[in-house]
């Protein structure tokens, strides 16, 4: 198959959606084309990085520690908030296939090459918080 455009970035997206969608978008195989699953996928887990960067801008502004209802120090609840969203995130960019299954390699489980390429692909989209666990 030869080389094609990707698709652009759905309508809606914000500045770090987009750019996690063409992230994983360059590393799909140039044989393979996502699907329709692979594609709503994905526009799941780039929602999750837009949202991911709004609970990003909130702890820059507010502090990673904030006060809490008696005036003590506590984790911003965004800080929790952001573990989660990661982790959902993960799991729906583990969930795309980048390649086709059949020319994969023998040695590695193909969850392995998709969790492994998924995360080559968004290595470094985002500053702050990482995924704790």
């Amino acid at each position: 198959m030869p080389d094609r455009a990707r698709p652009t970035a759905p309508r809606g997206l914000g500045k770090e959606g987009r750019k996690l969608w063409r992230q994983i978008q360059d590393a799909v195989a140039p044989d393979w084309e996502l699907d329709e699953r692979d594609e709503r996928t994905l526009l799941a887990a780039c929602q999750l990085e837009d949202r991911l960067a709004e609970l990003d801008a909130a702890i820059a502004a507010e502090g990673l520690m904030v006060a809490g209802s008696r005036g003590q120090r506590v984790l911003h609840p965004a800080a929790q908030e952001s573990r989660q969203v990661t982790l959902a995130q993960h799991k729906l960019l583990a969930g795309v296939e980048l390649a086709d299954p059949a020319a994969a390699h023998k040695r590695e489980p193909m969850s392995s090459q998709r969790a492994r390429r998924a995360a080559e692909a968004r290595h470094g989209t985002r500053n702050g918080l990482q995924a704790v666990g």
